[in-house]
């Protein structure tokens, strides 16, 4: 039976798939625009967001990966993983670098926490800051370094964990496997256990990986529905709950985040898995106008708009001719146009320099490979 329903959802993905994307898609892009106006205003009072489009950002990227790779043949093998890494690392490495390199410049007289500049700059250049005891360094002015380096993580070993949702009922087990794992160890930081590590549990890989396997642990389960749903398509009452029932579940959703005292972190990512399930059906009017041309174009640059956002703030501040237009304006106008550099830079970036210098590390990772054989 579970082989018929993926066979039946292979043959229709190819109908389906860009609309979930692009729904999936928005929810990343505004948990991406949530991460960057705390970021940049420092607004500390709505950090909870942030955290929360964190773990919604960890879950949306696992359902897309086990969305996209459950009907292909995926190796477990280490070289098949570094690949399925570093097509991912390729994309967005360079302009991390540019990032860090802003930073250097603009904090070269800081304090460097007891370390030379030569481990600062290793640190930095292998994303390793989340790796180390001192909490500051996290967000030493890098802060994207520990974002990008648990999602690369989560990369690396998607095609191991993509053998976990080959049948519903392993992924099912697995699923309250890991939210028991994820629940057990908020509890424990929540009642100071793991104080005795000195270390920031939510910044590294292994809460991280556990929100992105949890985010794809519930794709087979999606897919049997989207199956039993396939044959109500084409109907105008179901379509238009299906519209009504996203919008209804992401303002509930907000209703829960105004009391950041309600639940702790992991009841948080169960709500959300439920969320990106039911908005993951794309049967209602909603994907139509989300798949229109302009608010993809708009969404199109949303990891280069995150790396490059501290960067271009950063710039912006030092810059007499709009610090004196700021002052005129209130801080959410200010954010406003702040967001609309970073998003024409981010296009231009793609547009002109993310396939040259993803192409100058193709060349040099042949480069130090020809050196090694």
């Amino acid at each position: 039976m579970e082989k018929e329903i993926f066979i039946q959802v292979k043959k229709n993905k190819a109908i389906h798939q860009k609309k979930t994307l692009y729904f999936i898609g928005l929810i990343k892009y505004i948990s991406l625009i949530i991460i960057i106006r705390v970021h940049i205003h420092s607004y500390h009072k709505e950090l909870f967001y942030a955290i929360r489009a964190c773990e919604l950002l960890f879950i949306s990227s696992g359902f897309l990966v086990g969305y996209n790779y459950i009907d292909k043949e995926n190796p477990n093998t280490f070289i098949y993983a570094f690949k399925y890494y570093y097509k991912h690392l390729r994309n967005c490495y360079p302009l991390y670098l540019i990032n860090f390199f802003s930073g250097v410049i603009n904090h070269k007289n800081e304090i460097k926490y007891n370390l030379t500049s030569i481990e600062l700059f290793l640190i930095n250049i292998f994303m390793l800051q989340v790796w180390s005891r001192r909490r500051q360094l996290v967000s030493f002015f890098n802060g994207i370094s520990w974002f990008l380096h648990d999602l690369l993580i989560c990369y690396f070993f998607s095609p191991l964990l993509l053998n976990g949702i080959n049948s519903i009922k392993k992924s099912l087990i697995l699923f309250l496997v890991f939210a028991l794992t994820r629940i057990l160890l908020e509890e424990f930081i929540h009642l100071g256990a793991l104080n005795i590590f000195d270390t920031h549990i939510h910044d590294g890989p292994f809460v991280r990986i556990i929100e992105f396997y949890l985010g794809m642990l519930i794709i087979p389960t999606f897919l049997k529905f989207h199956t039993f749903l396939d044959r109500y398509k084409n109907k105008t009452f179901f379509k238009i709950i299906l519209t009504i029932f996203p919008i209804l579940m992401t303002a509930i959703l907000f209703s829960f985040l105004k009391d950041y005292k309600t639940f702790l972190c992991c009841y948080y990512v169960l709500i959300f898995c439920l969320y990106i399930f039911i908005i993951g059906y794309e049967y209602g009017y909603l994907p139509d106008l989300i798949s229109n041309k302009l608010i993809r174009i708009i969404m199109n640059p949303q990891m280069e708009m995150y790396l490059s956002h501290i960067s271009i703030n950063r710039i912006i501040k030092k810059s007499k001719l709009l610090l004196f237009f700021f002052n005129f304006m209130n801080k959410e106008f200010k954010f406003i146009i702040k967001l609309v550099i970073i998003y024409l830079f981010s296009m231009l970036y793609k547009i002109l320099l993310k396939d040259r210098l993803s192409k100058c590390m193709d060349k040099l990772l042949y480069f130090f490979n020809q050196i090694i054989n």
